[in-house]
């Protein structure tokens, strides 16, 4: 008998064994590397890793965690970690994107890289993402920028972003950005005290909300069936042909 509610778990390196016997049973193992890179190169220490970042501690338990250098488990750091690992992946592939800042909320100081949000339907895998980047040394994408992508979509040519866009296509759409220039403040955010009521849980539980400023973000939604060749400005999607 439990005496408050719990799960039945087992151990990531349990589970393989019960595979041994199995022929066809294929595990693999995704490597990630840590927040070294942060600490060595930006002079950034950070406690969390970039593949191992559970959300489970309150802020008010979490943030002497993380100054005793000890991981957090907070849900802060753990959306942090999510930015940090897809604006590294498009660095690996030769995106201009730029390094983390130091910043602090929840009272937990970490890297803060920009707010890159890459949705399974847009790139289920590392191996992919340099084809829906065909040139990536034109994609530049700011430290106070935010990115969120959806869908098949691909960008071929240049990506000037200073800003906050989200591009979305809807399944039996194809979207080819041929070019993006976007600027605007929609990616920025303020702070929020953890026990001010006034504020929506999900925000309170990570120490920030989006700032007034969001409603700058462009967003450019394509649902119409078809195949699109669009270029994307602070005005909006120009549809140069379509299909």
């Amino acid at each position: 008998q439990f005496k408050s509610p719990t799960r039945l778990e087992c151990m990531m390196q349990d589970y393989p064994l019960t595979l041994k016997e199995d022929d066809e049973a294929r595990v693999g193992v995704t490597v990630f590397e840590d927040a070294s890179y942060e600490a060595t190169e930006l002079g950034m220490p950070c406690v969390t890793h970039r593949l191992y970042a559970p959300a489970k501690n309150n802020l008010a338990e979490a943030a002497p965690k993380a100054a005793k250098g000890i991981p957090d488990a907070s849900t802060t750091s753990t959306e942090m970690a999510i930015y940090a690992c897809n604006a590294l992946m498009l660095q690996s592939i030769g995106c201009q994107v730029a390094d983390a800042r130091l910043t602090s909320w929840g009272g937990i100081s970490q890297p803060e890289w920009p707010h890159i949000v890459l949705l399974p339907r847009f790139c289920p895998l590392f191996s992919r993402l340099a084809d829906r980047f065909r040139d990536p040394a034109q994609v530049r994408i700011s430290a106070t920028s935010a990115l969120v992508l959806d869908g098949d979509v691909v960008f071929d040519g240049p990506v000037t972003l200073d800003g906050a866009l989200e591009v979305r296509a809807s399944p039996g759409v194809q979207v080819e950005v041929v070019s993006v220039d976007v600027t605007n403040r929609g990616g920025e955010f303020q702070p929020v005290a953890p026990d001010d009521t006034t504020v929506s849980e999900p925000f309170r539980i990570r120490g920030f909300r989006p700032a007034a400023s969001a409603v700058e973000r462009l967003v450019c939604v394509f649902d119409s069936p078809g195949a699109f060749r669009v270029a994307i400005s602070n005005d909006g999607a120009e549809v140069l042909s379509s299909a």
